[in-house]
């Protein structure tokens, strides 16, 4: 608490006053004051003005889009600050195990990992997790735990313990004959003594790998990068994202993209206005891949589900009977929301409501409105924006009669709320 203190007091004065305007609570000034704690001294003052405007501006969102908003002034205005957290991230890294003093029988360990490192680890554990059948009656977190113990053992698979499994393993294994075991023995005796024993017994392998050679692969964990072409070339060293934690610098995306496990997938602009069929209701793969880009996680308020785990959601509902009535299936009615949030939209009484910039809003059963997406991948990776609208623009439904109405009662807000901030910046000049 002093640390923050002294941050608020000194060294983000200006984000510390949205804190006491109630813009961010303290775990969100945390998550500033931990992300400027490397920069450069002369480059805070501007750092803290435009995080503070940045608050100021926009509406509130979840923590995942919260942090990498920070993270992204952070390193556009202090260009070497993530070569900083990284050169950290290594020289900090270290694995810890010991006895768990408050419960007995079981061990704590605690690992700090670079970004990219840790990702790898989470993912391979979670696709050993899910390897197994669904009746299985582990939960989730015991299945990783388990999977971590397999990986430790040699092995790469996690062993199912469903009720079918289970009743194999159990299954009584053949007695051993000692008449049997006597007869191969003198067979590989006289095999070994013969000067010309035959080929097959030269070049059969009889060691304990022979068990396994046509075992299928274990599953591997798969991650998803962001990042721009220029910076995979060298071009530039503006940050890369990996869904579900974070910005990376850049050198951790260029050592990611020469690794020889690497499939990489090109999103452009152009993307979004050629080769998409809106009649269907399923989105191709491209374009489930560029609206999950444009995104960082579930477009439901406070949600920080990552955005390759959602389902694609049309903001206008499909027509099945007559697809040419419905939304269509374009990226500008397409938005990502996690199975929970999906239903709940689906089979509750929340309404939702997305506008050509892609602005997902949600208002809930008592009337209220909420931002899902005050932040988001298009505003990390700026070479995105643009092609939403222009796909609304050219395929723009037909104009409505309500449509005129609509758009003068909206001026006509605008209006009033124009005059009464001009009242009141009247009766309270500066200074404040």
């Amino acid at each position: 608490m002093i640390k923050l203190a002294e941050a608020a007091r000194y060294r983000l004065p200006s984000t510390g006053a949205m804190l006491g305007l109630g813009r961010i609570d303290p775990h969100r000034f945390k998550i500033v004051a931990a992300a400027t704690e490397l920069c450069d001294p002369e480059l805070l003052p501007e750092i803290d003005l435009l995080l503070s405007d940045m608050i100021g501006c926009r509406d509130q969102m979840s923590t995942q889009r919260f942090t990498n908003m920070v993270k992204r002034v952070v390193s556009k205005v202090d260009r070497s600050v993530s070569r900083r957290h990284r050169e950290r991230a290594q020289s900090d890294r270290g694995v810890t195990i010991g006895p768990d003093r408050f419960r007995p029988g079981q061990a704590r360990m605690t690992a700090q990992l670079p970004t990219a490192d840790g990702a790898l680890v989470g993912s391979q554990l979670d696709a050993m997790a899910e390897g197994v059948h669904k009746g299985d009656p582990r939960t989730k977190k015991q299945r990783r735990a388990d999977a971590l113990i397999a990986l430790t053992q040699g092995r790469d698979r996690l062993a199912c313990e469903c009720e079918d499994c289970t009743a194999v393993l159990d299954v009584e294994a053949p007695q051993n004959d000692p008449d049997a075991d006597a007869a191969r023995v003198s067979e590989e005796v006289q095999l070994s003594e013969h000067e010309h024993a035959p080929e097959e017994a030269q070049t059969e392998c009889t060691c304990e790998c022979a068990d396994h050679r046509h075992e299928p692969a274990g599953p591997r964990g798969t991650i998803f990068v962001v990042a721009n072409e220029s910076t995979l070339a060298g071009e530039d060293d503006d940050d890369a994202l990996i869904d579900g934690y974070g910005p990376i610098d850049a050198d951790s995306v260029r050592e990611l993209a020469e690794a020889e496990f690497t499939r990489k997938v090109g999103i452009s602009r152009e993307l979004a206005l050629t080769g998409i069929d809106g009649l269907k209701y399923r989105p191709g793969k491209r374009l489930q891949a560029f609206i999950r880009v444009g995104e960082l996680c579930c477009t439901w308020p406070g949600c920080n589900e990552p955005v390759w785990k959602t389902d694609l959601d049309h903001s206008e509902p499909f027509d099945h009977q007559h697809p040419e009535h419905g939304g269509p299936t374009e990226a500008w009615n397409i938005k990502p929301l996690c199975r929970f949030h999906h239903r709940m939209k689906t089979f509750g009484r929340w309404r939702d409501f997305q506008d050509t910039m892609m602005t997902a809003m949600f208002q809930s059963p008592t009337g209220h409105w909420f931002v899902g997406n005050a932040f988001r991948g298009v505003d990390m990776f700026p070479g995105l924006k643009g092609a939403h609208t222009l796909r609304y623009l050219k395929n723009k439904p037909p104009d409505h009669p309500a449509r005129k109405a609509i758009e003068a009662r909206h001026a006509k807000a605008r209006s009033a709320d124009q005059r009464a901030l001009k009242r009141w910046d009247d009766a309270h000049p500066p200074p404040f």
